[in-house]
């Protein structure tokens, strides 16, 4: 997602740092409470996709 989202292409260190880093931190609700991790998952993937898809570069680029 992010290699068809950005340009130029980033070094795939940085690129898997940085979403492995998002998707391995836990994840609470609104209380403070920890959401399962299945949906957590699902819900961090969803939010990573969205958040790709509105940055200028894939906007003005696809």
């Amino acid at each position: 997602m992010y290699l068809a989202g950005f340009r130029p292409r980033p070094t795939p260190r940085r690129a898997a740092k940085v979403a492995l880093d998002y998707l391995e931190a836990t994840l609470s609700d609104a209380n403070g409470n920890l959401i399962p991790k299945a949906t957590a998952h699902r819900q961090k993937l969803e939010d990573l996709l969205w958040a790709l898809m509105n940055t200028k570069e894939f906007l003005f680029n696809h």
